[in-house]
C-alpha cells in the first residue's frame, strides 16, 4: 500500500517565493527603489501576504540579507575558514594564512563571480544609497565578520595596535571590493575581451601575498603607547 504524498507546506512556500522575489528586485534597485506591492506580484501572491509573513518592506529586506550572509558564512564553514577564537588562536602560521586567503577568495566569488551574487549586488545597492536598516546589518550580519577576520589578522601580526589591526582589515577587504565596483573595465584596462577562467583564484592569490607582505611591514615598526600619542598633543605647545 502506497503513502499518501504529503502536500507542500503553503507558508513556507509563500515565503520562499516572497523572499526570492525580494532579493532579486532589491538587488536590482535597492531598498528605496522597490516596493511591496512589486514583490507581491513577482512572487504571484496578494500583497497581503507581504505583510503577514514580514511585517513590513524593512523586515523582508532584513530577512533577504540575512540569509546571504548565512550563505556566505556557510561556505566559509564548510572551507574551515570559519572558526571559533580558540581554534585560531591554536592555529598555525600556515593555517591561518590559508584561512586568510580562503576568505578572499569567497568574498570575490560572491562579489565578481561568474557570476557576480545577490549578496554583492545587494550590498553595492545598499552603500550607494543607505537604508535605515544599514545598522542592524553592521552590528548583526557584517561586524561578526570582520571580528572573525581582525582576530586572524591580530595572529598574522601579533603587536598591532587595535586602531592599526583594524585598518589592515579595512584594507584587505578594500582590496576585495575594488574588483567589483571597477568590474566592468578591468577586462578592458588589462587588454582582454573576457577576464579568464582562473581570474579569482589568482587575485585570491595577489591580494593574500599583498596583504601578508604589508602586516610583515607593519609589524616592524614600533608601535605607540597606550595614550601616548593623546600625551603628546597634550603637551604639544600652541
Amino acid at each position: 500500500m502506497s503513502l499518501p504524498l504529503r502536500k507542500p507546506d503553503a507558508h513556507r512556500e509563500t515565503q520562499e517565493r516572497l523572499l526570492d522575489a525580494a532579493a532579486t528586485l532589491f538587488a536590482q534597485r535597492g531598498f528605496f527603489g522597490t516596493t511591496v506591492r512589486e514583490i507581491a506580484q513577482q512572487a504571484q501572491v496578494n500583497i497581503a501576504a507581504g505583510h503577514y509573513h514580514f511585517g513590513s518592506k524593512q523586515e523582508l529586506y532584513l530577512e533577504v540579507t540575512r540569509r546571504q550572509f548565512e550563505q556566505m558564512a556557510a561556505q566559509l564553514m564548510a572551507r574551515r575558514a570559519s572558526l571559533t577564537p580558540t581554534e585560531i588562536d591554536a592555529a598555525s602560521r600556515p593555517e591561518l594564512i590559508a584561512m586568510l586567503r580562503v576568505r578572499v577568495e569567497t568574498m570575490l566569488e560572491h562579489l565578481v563571480g561568474p557570476p557576480p551574487s545577490i549578496h554583492g549586488q545587494l550590498m553595492q545597492r545598499e552603500m550607494c544609497d543607505p537604508s535605515g536598516a544599514l545598522p542592524v546589518i553592521v552590528e548583526q550580519f557584517i561586524r561578526p565578520h570582520k571580528e572573525q577576520m581582525q582576530r586572524v589578522v591580530a595572529r598574522l601580526a601579533p603587536g598591532l595596535a587595535k586602531r592599526e589591526l583594524e585598518r589592515c582589515c579595512f584594507s584587505i577587504v578594500g582590496q576585495i571590493f575594488f574588483y567589483r565596483m571597477m568590474f566592468p573595465i578591468i577586462p578592458l584596462l588589462m587588454g582582454v575581451d573576457e577576464l579568464p577562467r582562473d581570474f579569482v583564484r589568482t587575485t585570491a592569490d595577489h591580494i593574500t601575498a599583498f596583504s601578508l607582505g604589508a602586516l610583515t611591514e607593519l609589524s616592524r615598526r614600533p608601535q605607540p603607547a597606550s595614550g601616548a600619542r593623546s600625551a603628546r598633543r597634550a603637551g604639544a605647545p600652541r
